[in-house]
Order: structure tokens, then sequence, then C-alpha cells
């Protein structure tokens, strides 16, 4: 049994009202619950929510792609000083980010306020896990 199945079943929800909940299908809840594909950093967002927190973070199993940061602040004309600015960071901090280092969740969660990108934009999506 996964974890996620688990909490589901602590707080006694059906598969169709998690799913429903979160805004996926119930054939996509039954494959994150049997492990063969991990959430999406959005969905998994979704799950913590109505989960209570009780859903571990997944985030690690994805891979931060710097170069999209870096492609997204350059359309949007601005410089690295001044995200930095906007997310209460600094401009080297930046510069780090976009260079492979992972922002921790709560500049994750800034910059995709920021900027109006989903979280799951920055992310390399592992392949999925064979049944």
């Amino acid at each position: 049994m996964t974890y996620y199945k688990e909490q589901r079943e602590k707080m006694k929800l059906s598969q169709a009202s998690l799913a429903e909940r979160v805004g996926i299908s119930v054939q996509a809840l039954q494959r994150i619950e049997m492990g063969a594909v991990l959430p999406s950093p959005q969905i998994w967002f979704r799950l913590n929510n109505v989960l209570s927190g009780r859903v571990r973070c997944d985030l690690n199993e994805y891979r931060w792609n710097g170069e999209k940061l870096y492609d997204l602040r350059v359309s949007l004309h601005i410089t690295q000083k001044t995200l930095a600015r906007q997310l209460s960071t600094t401009d080297a901090h930046i510069s780090k980010w976009e260079n492979g280092a992972q922002p921790r969740l709560t500049f994750l969660t800034r910059l995709c306020e920021q900027t109006g990108t989903r979280l799951d934009y920055f992310f390399d999506m592992p392949e999925e896990k064979a049944n």
C-alpha cells in the first residue's frame, strides 16, 4: 500500500471522492496509489491540500531545470536582480537556480505566483515506472 492510499483510507475517502477533489481521474489516482507514476508537482500540491498536509514531498523525484527559469526570465524581459527583488532573495540565488540548483519550496511558490507559471513547468518529469 502506498503512502497516498494509506492517507486516503485514514481520512475515509473513496478513490472517486479524492480524485474529484484533486481534479484528476480515478484511473490517474489508481496509478499514483499503485506507485506506477508519481504525481506532477501541481497534483502533489492538490493531494497535499486535500489530505491536510499528510502527504510526503516527492519533489526530489523530479529534476529541476534551471534553463526553463532562464528562458522564462528572458522572455519576460527582466534581469536577475529584478526577479530577485520580486522573490525577496538575491540575484546570486537566481543565478544558482538558473545554473541547476533547485530553489526551496517557498521560493518556488513565489516564483510561480510572480510569473504566472505552473510549478511543473520548471521540472523535468521522470519517465513512468514500469508496471
